[in-house]
């Protein structure tokens, strides 16, 4: 798990698993780090998305004062991704930052529709002015815990579809700024 390889002082990953099929569990019970806590869910509460509830209990879960919100599938080859990122938010003073991981195509059929995906990406990406964003990329956003503490975490987006966008239209409308940050160069997926 190269979230645990990163040069950051004193963080925390919770992974929340919300019924995967793969050997991602047994991966992570194999890992010995305090830093590591699992969570598993057997299923969602009535009204909620599968992916929504896991952002959800995470969230509860956690301690600190910024959440890093990223995909199992994620490799962070940067092991200075993290700070990078967070230095980024402080100096820009945004309350949330969100990017596009490198998508790594190794099949035909990735590399045949992840071009046209990354086109509306990068539509649905546009920032609205220099450096900001009106939505999340879902694989990759830092935010402020006191942005889900005034917007009540996940409940907004508890049965969305696109989890993502609606929670960052939400944290506009709630006043907050996102920047956009390049990690492609930091993680993968």
């Amino acid at each position: 798990m190269s979230l645990l390889a990163q040069s950051y002082p004193s963080f925390e990953v919770i992974m929340v698993d919300d019924g995967s099929t793969d050997k991602t569990v047994r991966i992570a019970e194999a890992i010995n780090d305090k830093r590591l806590k699992l969570i598993r869910i057997k299923k969602s509460p009535q009204g909620w998305s599968g992916k929504s509830w896991a952002s959800h209990i995470g969230y509860l879960a956690s301690k600190g004062q910024t959440l890093l919100y990223t995909d199992a599938d994620s490799f962070y080859y940067d092991k200075f991704a993290i700070a990078r990122v967070k230095l980024f938010m402080q100096k820009d003073r945004f309350d949330v930052v969100t990017g596009s991981p490198l998508i790594e195509l190794n099949d035909f059929y990735s590399k045949l529709t992840m071009p046209l995906f990354n086109l509306f990406s990068v539509f649905r990406t546009v920032p609205s002015d220099k450096g900001k964003s009106e939505y999340l990329i879902g694989g990759f956003f830092m935010v402020n815990r006191n942005v889900l503490d005034e917007i009540g975490g996940f409940s907004y987006v508890r049965s969305s579809a696109q989890e993502d966008t609606d929670l960052g239209k939400e944290i506009r409308s709630a006043g907050f700024s996102i920047g956009l940050v390049r990690v492609n160069n930091l993680v993968a997926a």
